[in-house]
Parts: structure tokens; sequence; C-alpha cells
């Protein structure tokens, strides 16, 4: 009995020695790792390395285009439409068709199922750019102000894809109204991610970052695709895993 309760302490001390880092902290702060090291954390005030709005907090709804209540294919002919549940595509001029694909990819994506195609139609000639875009709700963009963010996705573009550097253009805009749409106005507007992906015919991940303003209240990625030439049959280009 006498040895038993002298491991039973032992252990007892093995164990607080290896929670102590637990200990501690003050209202508000959040619990951080402070190394690989198991068992090693610290506390973080939030909004700092222990912040709350951190990886795996995605403001973008129906991110892996699996949901379209309104259909799976629509024309677009110069005004703008919703298409994808939660998704807005605009542009002048006619010939262009956004629709749901199956990715039919499990070697360079993540078991995603279905993308957007922004595609212009076979033997056209309009090289009007397409947005296509996702207005977010200011209650859920509010929490992003003043934060590192990241827009990532998966791309690819068509064996015909016409534009001459194989680009599209990925933006990040925000303002600082309430539930605005960019397409039409922001107030205080910015456009704190503006890049240009080149896209390849094989599924290629994309990540851009920024740190948006404190007084941010609104945010809407964006993507635009422009063409040249007449469009072939495979003139278009498909993005997922927003």
């Amino acid at each position: 009995v006498k040895n038993g309760a002298t491991a039973i302490e032992t252990l007892g001390d093995a164990i607080d020695a290896s929670m102590v880092d637990l200990k501690g902290g003050t209202t508000g702060q959040v619990l951080s790792k402070a190394s690989n090291t198991d068992m090693d954390f610290t506390w973080a005030a939030a909004g700092g390395s222990g912040s709350s709005y951190v990886a795996g907090k995605n403001v973008v709804l129906n991110s892996a285009l699996n949901v379209w209540q309104r259909g799976t294919s629509f024309a677009l002919t110069g005004s703008g439409i919703y298409t994808a549940d939660r998704w807005y595509a605009d542009g002048t001029g006619s010939g262009r068709t956004i629709s749901r694909q199956v990715t039919g990819d499990t070697t360079n994506l993540p078991n995603i199922q279905y993308c957007v195609r922004i595609a212009r139609d076979s033997g056209n000639t309009a090289t009007n750019s397409v947005n296509f875009t996702q207005p977010v709700e200011t209650l859920n963009a509010i929490p992003y102000a003043g934060q590192a963010v990241t827009i990532s996705f998966y791309a690819r573009k068509g064996a015909n894809f016409s534009q001459a550097s194989s680009q599209i253009t990925v933006q990040l805009k925000t303002g600082t109204g309430t539930d605005q749409n960019a397409r039409v106005s922001y107030t205080g507007e910015a456009t704190p991610i503006n890049q240009n992906a080149t896209l390849t015919t094989t599924w290629t991940r994309f990540s851009y970052s920024a740190t948006l303003a404190t007084t941010a209240t609104e945010i809407q990625p964006l993507f635009n695709v422009g063409w040249a030439g007449t469009a072939g049959a495979a003139d278009y280009v498909e993005i997922t895993g927003i």
C-alpha cells in the first residue's frame, strides 16, 4: 500500500507538471500553442496570436459550389444574375454561360465534387469580362475588421481559354457601409487583395493574404474573367474550394 501511494503521488506530480501551462490566464484570453512540444501552451489576448478569428473560419458560403437551387446552368445576357446559391455573376454582352460542373479529379483536389464553370460560348466574339462574386452580409463581415485574412481557391482553365496570359483577376473588396454590393457601390470601398492568377489545365491552389482595415464592415470576394478573339469549344475557367 505504501509503494502504491508513492506511485500515485509520483503520477499526480507528473500530471501537475505537464498541465501547468493550462493554469492561469485572465478574462478574455484564449489558450494558444507555444511550440510543437506536447502540452506546451500559453495564454494570449483574443485578437492577437490567440485570436478566435483564425484558420477554419470561412466567411464564404457555398464555397465548394455544391448548392444550385435556381438551376445548374445560366446564360449571362448582360444583366447581373444569381447563379449558385449566394453567388452572383455580371458582365455586359452575351454568349457567356455560368454552370455547375463535376470536377472529376481526386488527385489534385481534396474530394471537392463540384465547381463553377465560367465559359464563353463556342464561336462567340464578345470579349467583355464577367465577374463572379459573393457579397457577404455585414453581420458576418464585421468579425474580420482589422484581421489578417486569406482568400484561397482552386482553379483551372479549359483547353481553349483565350485570355492571352491565361490569367483571371482575383479581388477582395471591403466597404464601410451595411449590406451593400460592391458591384453596385461600396461606401468607403477598398481592395486589399487585387491579384492575377495564372491558370493551367490542371487544378491549382491559389492563396492571397492581406490585413483588413479596422473600419471594414463589408467583404466581397470577386473573380474577373476576360477573353480574346473567337471562342473555341473549351474557352472557360473553373473555380472551386473558395
